[in-house]
């Protein structure tokens, strides 16, 4: 149990190095602009950039991939209980993902909103 654990772990901070530092490497490389049109500059930007990507795109996208996985699996169960409730915990581990996702990005815009009011 120990061993899975810090393999997922393991897993997580590795796809984290992977998808945030060619964005910082990227960002001092070349000084890219945001769609809005205004450059990067401050840690803010950068922050509520990767943010947006990282809440909004993968995270989404990772939740509807185990709507559909999980409504696959409710709907092939079958007569067997087993597969039906496994499909069923999945769906609602993904709308619970979806949520906790939503309620993070909606935190974290409030923080870096006040963060860059106050130190102005």
């Amino acid at each position: 149990m120990q061993n899975h654990l810090s393999k997922k772990i393991f897993f997580i901070a590795l796809t984290l190095i992977a998808v945030l530092c060619p964005l910082f490497v990227v960002k001092a490389a070349t000084g890219i602009e945001i769609n809005s049109g205004s450059s990067m500059d401050s840690l803010s930007d950068i922050l509520e950039w990767v943010i947006n990507v990282f809440l909004v795109g993968i995270l989404g996208l990772a939740a509807f991939i185990a709507l559909v996985v999980g409504g696959f699996m409710y709907l092939l169960a079958g007569p067997d209980a087993t597969k039906a409730e496994r499909g069923k915990k999945t769906i609602s581990y993904a709308i619970t993902g979806l949520i906790l996702a939503a309620l993070s990005y909606s935190f974290s815009s409030i923080v870096i909103n006040f963060l860059t009011d106050v130190f102005k």
